[in-house]
């Protein structure tokens, strides 16, 4: 009995996440920090996203796929010339996106961040 309450709770919990990850083409999600900058994800369609980052002011579009809870941005184009890795992950977790893959610049070089932090998330906006 045990194993089927976990099991119907992970069922309810992924359906919920498939749902809003069915959902992304036109919405727009935000983060703003403490500072009243903010960066944002715009799903522009079914395939291809646009992301701004308020930090380098720069603008990333791409494309992007969802598999299981992960939604898998695959960056085509940036407003400058970059090295940046092309693949980040992101997920679903109690309505906000937050990476789960992602990179930062150190001394002028690329570095994965192995545990990007979560109160980096992004919020729907309406």
């Amino acid at each position: 009995m045990k194993y089927l309450l976990i099991g119907t709770f992970t069922f309810i919990f992924l359906q919920n996440c498939s749902a809003q990850l069915n959902d992304l083409s036109k919405t727009r999600w935000e983060f703003k920090d403490d500072n009243h900058m903010t960066d944002y994800i715009y799903f522009i369609d079914d395939e291809k996203y646009e992301f701004y980052s308020s930090e380098s002011m720069l603008t990333y579009s791409g494309i992007y796929f969802v598999k299981s809870d992960t939604i898998n941005l695959i960056r085509l184009y940036s407003d400058a010339s970059s090295n940046m890795p092309k693949h980040s992950k992101m997920v679903v977790e109690n309505d906000k996106i937050f990476f789960v893959r992602t990179y930062t610049l150190k001394k002028g070089v690329w570095e994965e961040v192995s545990h990007p932090p979560r109160d980096y998330s992004f919020i729907k906006q309406d």
